[in-house]
């Protein structure tokens, strides 16, 4: 018997109501949930889900800073002769499931030629300096697959992607297959968060789960380093579809339960990962995670991407394409972890879930460790390109292992703000031509190191490697760095 659910998707905004046809799940579990497992869900909102809930004060500053945001939006697209526009939010808040201070995902869509893109990224910063009071930080980023502003105002933070065509009327049509031939592919990508949180949306038979269960595991990845698709970790696209598949084959199941088969389910899988692979099997034999099984005969894996968690509508692209080596060693040992402690302990008990998400000691699991640091003129000048470095140090674990036998890197998926007194007291960023004080503004990341045994190979050539990638870093005067160093306990 196929399990269809009903389903109604809105948009964010209140103004559309879409009513969507779900593809029937295979076999699902149709297991009722357990007194056992109602409790066990009780002690686990306790811990894990109420701690990331927002304020009321929160939630209202973000919402009249959107509704901000939008009104400024209609004036700049009436001013640029576009018929229609409107302002779209999506991501882990369009799902209900962000965590405190997270960013919040907006897409501006307008009707128009499609070289308004241009114009939107080149004037309307300029705009929302001018209209919002006090004036917020701001800086583009537009050598993403997606272009967005990054934006901070009142402690909110706001990422604003754009896109336009003549043929837009309303936010239905964003998730009209039908249009996506007449896109081009920057257009195809910026609609692609939209499209794929609705997908995730509508195959979710039972939302209560999905939101509870997908903040606890957010929550438990935050605590335990392993969060963050910049750093090459889980990010909250591929966790609301790792979540949501299991939400699919458990129907019935409350949220603890879901949690709990989402541990067995993942660990499994990266353990077949972090085997040596079959001549022959792979990528085919590779496990994949998607709530939408047609994308699956669409998407064709590179071989350098290791966890597949498909994005469910077009460009199907993978969700976890940043994880590598190191990064996927890391996401198995806390996947073992957790999972021994969910079925070796009483998980009706708040203990258990708080000792589940107890913070990883970063600082005390290491004895050596790898500073990568980096110095600039200006708080503007240095969100634009500080985030440029910390975006690619992913890739500088998996460096150290591969050129520096004897080595086992370990990557702390934070970033450290140094007071400026610590960037005068260590030198960083100075020379005998540049007094003290010029570079004011700091950025701090580290990497455990730990030693296999035999004597380890010298750094040198990792760490030139990676600063031959960061060879496109044009900061000029305005930002230095990385500097790198290696640090003992």
């Amino acid at each position: 018997m196929d399990f269809v659910p009903a389903t109604v998707v809105k948009n964010v905004m209140g103004d559309v109501v879409l009513n969507v046809d779900t593809q029937p799940w295979k076999n699902p579990d149709l297991t009722k949930p357990s007194s056992e497992e109602e409790k066990a869900t009780c002690s686990m909102m306790n811990v894990m889900v109420k701690e990331e809930l927002e304020s009321e004060e929160e939630v209202g500053l973000r919402k009249k800073l959107l509704e901000t945001i939008d009104e400024i939006f209609q004036v700049w697209a009436t001013a640029m002769n576009a018929p229609t526009a409107f302002t779209y939010i999506y991501g882990s808040v369009r799902l209900d499931v962000q965590l405190r201070n997270a960013d919040t995902d907006v897409l501006c869509v307008a009707t128009g030629a499609p070289d308004l893109r241009d114009s939107f990224f080149s004037s309307f910063p300029a705009v929302l300096r001018q209209e919002l009071d006090p004036a917020p930080a701001m800086h583009t980023v537009l050598q993403a697959i997606v272009p967005v502003i990054k934006l901070e105002w009142k402690g909110v933070h706001i990422d604003i992607a754009f896109a336009s065509h003549p043929r837009f009327t309303g936010p239905a049509d964003i998730i009209d297959d039908a249009l996506l031939p007449q896109l081009d592919e920057k257009t195809c990508h910026s609609l692609a968060g939209v499209r794929n949180g609705e997908a995730v949306a509508r195959s979710i038979p039972n939302m209560t789960s999905f939101w509870a269960a997908t903040r606890a595991i957010k929550h438990w990845a935050m605590h335990r380093g392993v969060y963050g698709n910049m750093y090459g970790f889980l990010g909250g696209g591929g966790v609301a579809i790792m979540v949501a598949n299991i939400c699919q084959h458990y129907p019935f199941r409350i949220c603890s339960e879901i949690v709990l088969q989402w541990f067995k389910k993942y660990k499994d899988e990266t353990d077949k990962l972090l085997q040596p692979a079959n001549p022959g099997s792979y990528p085919n034999d590779r496990p994949t995670t998607s709530v939408n099984q047609e994308a699956l005969h669409h998407f064709v894996p590179n071989h350098q991407e290791l966890l597949c968690v498909i994005n469910p509508v077009y460009p199907y692209t993978n969700n976890t394409r940043n994880i590598l080596g190191p990064q996927l060693r890391q996401l198995n040992a806390e996947l073992t972890r957790g999972l021994a402690i969910l079925t070796k302990h009483d998980i009706t008990k708040e203990e258990t879930w708080a000792l589940l998400s107890a913070p990883y000691d970063f600082f005390g699991q290491h004895k050596y460790f790898m500073e990568v640091a980096v110095v600039g003129k200006s708080n503007e000048l240095f969100r634009q390109w500080g985030g440029y470095v910390g975006s690619r140090i992913r890739a500088l674990p998996g460096l150290i292992e591969e050129m520096c036998e004897g080595l086992e890197a370990t990557l702390c998926p934070e970033e450290f703000t140094p007071p400026k007194e610590w960037v005068a007291s260590e030198g960083l960023g100075y020379d005998e031509r540049m007094p003290g004080g010029k570079y004011p503004v700091a950025s701090v990341q580290y990497i455990g190191l730990t030693t296999k045994g035999s004597a380890p190979q010298p750094l040198g050539p990792a760490v030139d490697r990676f600063k031959h990638m960061l060879k496109d870093l044009k900061g000029g005067d305005g930002i230095r760095g990385p500097f790198i160093r290696i640090l003992s306990s």
